[in-house]
């Protein structure tokens, strides 16, 4: 009785949530835009969690709803077969959906996507990371391009002109695979992994929105308060800014141990080059600032919804990296393979001074796998981001087992990926080794909205108190087990391929470069 009576009070009290935040997001993002907001809300309750204890009653609910239907990959069909075929059924349902029509361009980018089989109608996570621009306009978006130009921190410029690019990062080739029908744009692209913008749209929009309105009168005031104002803080202080400023844990529980957290949101690993700069007073070591709490146009690999307000593109790393297509999944039958969850990982995932190191994630994984390896194969591969002395005390209470090659997942079943000091770059890559992988991450990427919990991966949460229990489900129920990670490889080769990621990215320059010239 008393968890059906909690399960109740969470549902009743989400509900009353997302209905304040709706009434007070129409005063900002309009009604045609709401339905994604509340989409994030709901989304964002699923993965960015500082600490939810895991009750585990849900596992049979999820399996016997999701995984019933797992063999016929339902969601992949799905998504597939609602695509528009024709030029004019797709203008028709961007029109539907967004109430204008398609960015100049898009006939083009159709004929594109339609040859590399994309994916042609299912955009929202652009058109989410859009939606504060497009209710501001294209004026206020020009003037934070040029402001953020004027005071970029570790950002990549790129410019495109007449369908050529300039500017040289790791980001050249997947760009210039990008920008055809592009004719110009200036593009500001996050060097690091972690996200930038520190705007929560729920709580500053209707804020900023009149600001925007006071400019459009000419308010000489209200212009001058759009301004890049770039800070870091202490790392003892990181987890209060995370706390106060966004949107991240589940308030129906409260946040509870250290130990329980995400590495990145107790000390990420950007700040121990400013602090270490700062100490040494080294004119070599660069000082640099994470954060801004101004609403400005920077492309990231990754964010966290409810929290940041980066324009998300597909990571430079899945490009170069991960080719696609190329499994050897085939030559190792899932009969065969041993019945424990690998990984191997490095010490990523925050900054690994003076004792830190004790309460981040893939330290909490090597520990729980001590006294699991009944189940778990998992071992660090190497100690970085610390002190000599801190790699000693590592070293010491965990085996450290050296870099191993990346086909020996395919002799396991189950596969561990998990973040490091943001998301994962290896995910694409077990999906397509078919072994079942069981994801624990907080941060929000380009692909989130076509892939499908105990449909292509099974969740887990950030402080593994269900991983245990999850395996054992897994290991029980091994017909579905393995059609859950089937299924995983055939979405890793249909969707998470290169062709996707430039489909994606041209379709977000298109719509960044009708902004940039709206309203003129």
């Amino acid at each position: 009785m008393g968890i059906k009576s909690n399960r109740i009070q969470t549902v009743i009290l989400v509900a009353i949530l997302i209905g304040i935040t709706t009434i007070l997001m129409s005063t900002f993002m309009g009604k045609s835009n709401l339905h994604g907001i509340v989409a994030i809300l709901i989304l964002g309750s699923r993965n960015i969690v500082l600490h939810e204890q895991s009750d585990y009653i849900d596992i049979q609910e999820s399996a016997s709803i999701l995984a019933n239907s797992s063999h016929s990959n339902t969601h992949l069909s799905k998504l597939l077969s609602r695509q528009s075929t024709t030029l004019e059924e797709a203008i028709q349902k961007y029109e539907r959906k967004l109430g204008r029509l398609p960015p100049k361009g898009y006939s083009e980018w159709f004929e594109r996507a339609k040859e590399k089989k994309c994916l042609i109608d299912d955009y929202d996570m652009i058109w989410e990371d859009l939606a504060p621009y497009y209710q501001l306009g294209g004026k206020d978006f020009r003037q934070r391009v040029q402001i953020l130009q004027q005071n970029m921190q570790r950002m990549h410029h790129h410019k495109v002109s007449q369908g050529l690019l300039s500017g040289t990062s790791k980001w050249s080739n997947f760009l210039k695979n990008s920008i055809k029908s592009i004719s110009d744009l200036d593009i500001i692209i996050n060097e690091l992994d972690e996200p930038r913008i520190l705007f929560n749209a729920d709580k500053d929009g209707p804020a900023l929105l009149n600001q925007v309105l006071d400019q459009s009168k000419d308010n000489p005031t209200a212009q001058d308060q759009i301004k890049a104002d770039w800070f870091t803080v202490n790392g003892d202080e990181h987890l209060e800014l995370m706390k106060k400023t966004c949107l991240l844990h589940n308030p129906l529980k409260p946040l509870q141990q250290p130990h329980d957290f995400h590495g990145y949101l107790q000390w990420p690993m950007s700040n121990i080059y400013t602090r270490l700069a700062c100490r040494l007073n080294n004119s070599s070591l660069v000082i640099y600032y994470i954060y801004i709490r101004t609403l400005l146009p920077i492309i990231s690999m990754t964010k966290l919804s409810g929290c940041f307000a980066d324009i998300v593109i597909p990571s430079v790393y899945y490009y170069d990296i991960y080719a696609g297509g190329q499994s050897q999944a085939d030559k190792y039958p899932w009969k065969s393979r041993t019945e424990k969850a690998y990984w191997r990982g490095s010490t990523t995932g925050g900054s690994n001074s003076h004792g830190k190191w004790h309460n981040y994630h893939r330290i909490r994984l090597a520990r729980l796998a001590v006294q699991n390896s009944n189940i778990l194969d998992v071992a660090l591969s190497d100690t970085t981001q610390c002190l000599e002395q801190d790699c000693i005390d590592i070293r010491n209470e965990f085996k450290v087992a050296g870099k191993e090659p990346f086909d020996k997942i395919y002799t396991y079943k189950y596969a561990l990926d998990v973040d490091g000091n943001t998301f994962s770059g290896r995910f694409f890559r077990l999906l397509e080794s078919e072994a079942l992988v069981f994801k624990m991450t907080i941060f929000n990427e380009y692909f989130e909205k076509w892939i499908v919990p105990w449909e292509h991966y099974i969740p887990i949460e950030v402080d593994f108190s269900d991983l245990k229990q999850k395996i054992e489900w897994a290991k029980n129920n091994d017909d579905r087990a393995r059609r859950i990670a089937e299924n995983g490889r055939r979405f890793a080769e249909r969707i998470l391929n290169k062709s996707q990621m430039e489909c994606y990215t041209e379709l977000l320059l298109l719509e960044m470069a009708r902004l940039t010239h709206m309203d003129e």
